[in-house]
């Protein structure tokens, strides 16, 4: 199928909501557990700060869907968009170059245990039941999924954001949607960046 094209919508909004989103690997790949500790070492790490406390967005992060492979990072209610861009790029890099501890990935794990034991509701359990079964999450494949996720290392996690995000970072699909005078002016600091600007489309 054909990739969507990055690109910007315009609305009746002086602020930006952005998504860039690219395909990766599901939950059945050895390296699935390490996207998801990835995702929130992102959000810990850079993003949160730089989104919201430094950027004023009123919120942002990155999200890796076990289910479909998609990673994606987002921002909404954004004044912004070029250090948004700098942002997703930025903790991408910091991964890359180990700048993260021991302690970062301890705290990471422990919140996707805490999600996976969650506890289920017992109008629930038949649904999430047949919701496995369907999108063939065996008791096998989920117990072969939490080893792995509590055996991740430094490494591993930084093999993982090499071999499937880093490269999806130029070519990734950004979607924005804001006001044109705010697609107008950022576009003309990624043009003084050499940065690639966003076609703006009228919803």
């Amino acid at each position: 199928p054909s990739v969507i094209q990055s690109h910007a919508k315009v609305i009746a909004s002086p602020i930006a909501f952005t998504s860039k989103i690219f395909h990766t690997v599901p939950f059945i790949h050895p390296d699935a557990p390490a996207l998801g500790i990835v995702a929130n070492l992102f959000d810990h790490l850079t993003l949160h700060r730089a989104l919201r406390e430094q950027g004023g967005a009123y919120g942002g992060g990155a999200s890796y869907n076990s289910q479909t492979g998609n990673f994606s990072f987002y921002s909404y209610r954004d004044p912004n968009l070029v250090t948004t861009i700098q942002a997703f790029n930025h903790a991408v890099t910091k991964i890359l170059e180990g700048k993260f501890d021991d302690f970062a990935i301890e705290q990471a794990i422990f919140e996707k245990v805490q999600s996976l034991d969650a506890p289920i509701s017992p109008g629930s359990k038949g649904r999430l039941a047949h919701a496995w079964l369907m999108e063939g999450k065996t008791l096998e494949k989920r117990q072969a999924f939490r080893d792995r996720l509590l055996s991740l290392t430094k490494e591993d996690i930084i093999e993982a954001t090499k071999k499937h995000i880093a490269p999806h970072m130029q070519n990734g699909t950004t979607i924005v949607f804001a006001g044109q005078e705010l697609i107008d002016k950022e576009n003309e600091q990624l043009k003084q960046l050499g940065m690639p600007v966003f076609e703006a489309q009228k919803i």
